[in-house]
């Protein structure tokens, strides 16, 4: 329940945890764990979040 809810439930990004879940010995707090310290690595050395207009990136593609 835990991954699913830091996953917000999304349908990709937990068949992806699954399938790494089946491919490694890890355990799913493991796998919070390695989650979390990715998460704060790629905040730390990113220049932030990409804005765009009305927040679907199919949109901003089809005002190019």
């Amino acid at each position: 329940m835990e991954l699913a809810k830091r996953l917000d439930g999304l349908p990709l990004a937990l068949a992806t945890a699954g399938t790494y879940l089946r491919q490694t010995a890890d355990s799913f707090s493991d796998y919070l764990q390695l989650y979390h310290n990715s998460w704060n690595d790629l905040g730390q050395y990113s220049d932030g979040l990409l804005d765009y207009d009305g927040r679907t990136l199919y949109r901003r593609i089809c005002n190019i």
